[in-house]
């Protein structure tokens, strides 16, 4: 389990009613090469575990800075 899921794990149990259903994504590396070739972007490793870790609810916002203020060590 990388950072991000256990991140969302941890939010998911102290806020449950973000999460209905609570899905895996289903993004592949192939799916987030495709989006970097066409943003001409490569995206941080961080930020693609966090993509595919779980479908976030539409209006959940999550900072960024999450490793700061919940240590998952």
């Amino acid at each position: 389990m990388n950072k991000s899921m256990e991140y969302i794990d941890t939010l998911r149990k102290r806020e449950p009613s973000l999460f209905q259903g609570g899905q895996r994504s289903a993004l592949t590396d192939g799916d987030i090469e495709k989006i970097e070739q066409a943003l001409k972007y490569t995206f941080p490793v961080p930020y693609k575990e966090f993509l595919q870790s779980y479908v976030i609810p539409q209006g959940c916002v999550i900072n960024p800075n999450y490793s700061r203020q919940y240590k998952l060590t």
